[in-house]
């Protein structure tokens, strides 16, 4: 899923992204205005999983993010560049049981 040019996703229930064992999915946040707002995130559940965050995008979730949540599970979020924001408001779990990234870069 890619949300760019000030698009805007937002859903009342968890987003999850390579849900699945074997499964892997991609989500593109880009550009300034674009917002991904749901309640909770799960990046790479039982498969693989990535969320990036670009050139003042933002994502926000409420109240749990999690990466690697399965022991098979792969979950990568990447924030970079200046304006790109990532905000969760509860406890934020990176590689529960599988293999979590969280990478922050270029911030201002």
């Amino acid at each position: 899923m890619n949300i760019t040019n000030g698009g805007q996703v937002s859903n009342s229930s968890s987003g999850i992204v390579g849900s699945s064992v074997g499964a892997s999915g991609t989500v593109t946040v880009n550009g300034a205005g674009s917002t991904w707002t749901c309640n909770g995130l799960n990046i790479g559940s039982s498969g693989s999983g990535v969320l990036t965050i670009t050139n003042g995008g933002a994502y926000t979730a409420t109240p749990i993010a999690i990466s690697g949540y399965w022991p098979v599970a792969t979950g990568t979020v990447t924030v970079d560049g200046p304006s790109s924001s990532w905000n969760n408001s509860g406890i934020l779990y990176v590689g529960y049981n599988g293999n979590g990234t969280l990478c922050i870069n270029n911030a201002e």
